[in-house]
């Protein structure tokens, strides 16, 4: 019995020593080279990575990522990496985590989880399960990455293009996001959204002077049950000349893509920003607006282009 015992212990040790030298010798750079080729082509964003390693057990570890968009829009990482905890796929669930740490170590950790057979269906299926934390995580840069990417599109309106192309954005964000979906009755999922920018301002070009917006609140709360995601009365964004509040739900059916997404939001520009974009307003909001108020609602299916009204 002794001598099968030891058999068995020298073939697990010949395997295991066996993979953990493809482990270290796998051509990690040429797997990096094509992640990075491979995520430039489905963002349309420029990404590049200095160094790519493995991370125990089944992860991988890149350093100094970087996104570039045409224009000089950079968003740097000093580290990203990704695993796939082994336990769970052993007992049929995938659960992967990507943790983000910033050039200030700001960090961010996202995880996921799947079910295994839902991902042999061919497409990418809704998760089980979604965790998101982040604290201190610098985000201006990478709104900055975003505004960049949706002004050049040719559906941009001309009136707003120029006030987005410019606008610069600062600040950290502080997130708790959890989520428990039941992928077979949506209305039976639970969660909730806590958001918190800090230090958030923006910063408009010097020839619109318009001065830089400093927040002085910058907070979206969500809660999901009983079948309806509802917002927090507290969500709001203001600065000393603007302020959003945003109300609303979104109304959870059975399936996710049939879920009906309700939002207000209601903006209160200052007098003086009022008179100064007065003729721009008139003509994107289709009449005056001599006190700065501007309501907007969106509605309709909130996976297939909800629509998009100035009341």
């Amino acid at each position: 019995m002794n001598k099968i015992w030891r058999i068995l212990l020298y073939i697990v040790i010949a395997v295991g020593g066996f993979g953990f030298f493809l482990y270290l010798a796998f051509p990690y750079k040429i797997l990096k080279e094509s992640i990075a080729i491979e995520l430039s082509n489905m963002t349309g964003v420029s990404v590049t990575i200095d160094d790519l390693s493995p991370r125990f057990l089944l992860g991988l570890e890149a350093n100094g990522v970087k996104l570039n968009v045409p224009g000089g829009t950079e968003v740097e990482f000093q580290e990203v990496s990704g695993s796939v905890s082994l336990l769970r796929l052993l007992l049929g669930n995938i659960h992967a985590s990507v943790d983000v740490v910033d050039k200030t170590e700001g960090t961010l950790d996202l995880t996921l989880d799947f079910g295994i057979f839902d991902l042999m269906s061919g497409t990418i299926p809704f998760p089980s399960a979604l965790s998101l934390e982040a604290e201190k995580f610098t985000f201006g840069n990478i709104a900055e990455l975003i505004l960049k990417l949706e002004t050049s599109r040719p559906t941009m309106s001309p009136f707003i293009k120029p006030l987005l192309e410019k606008l610069g954005v600062r600040g950290k964000l502080n997130a708790g996001v959890d989520f428990d979906f039941d992928t077979s009755d949506f209305t039976k999922s639970k969660g909730s959204i806590a958001l918190t920018l800090i230090d958030a301002t923006l910063e408009f070009d010097p020839g619109m002077q318009i001065p830089s917006q400093r927040f002085e609140n910058a907070v979206f709360k969500a809660t999901s049950q009983n079948g309806t995601l509802g917002i927090d009365p507290s969500s709001r964004f203001k600065t000393k000349d603007i302020d959003v509040a945003l109300t609303g739900k979104v109304a959870q059916k059975s399936k996710v893509e049939q879920s009906v997404l309700d939002l207000n939001i209601n903006l209160q520009l200052s007098a003086e920003l009022t008179k100064q974009f007065s003729a721009a307003l008139s003509v994107v909001l289709g009449k005056a607006e001599p006190e700065g108020r501007i309501s907007i609602r969106v509605s309709g299916p909130l996976l297939q282009g909800p629509e998009v009204k100035v009341l």
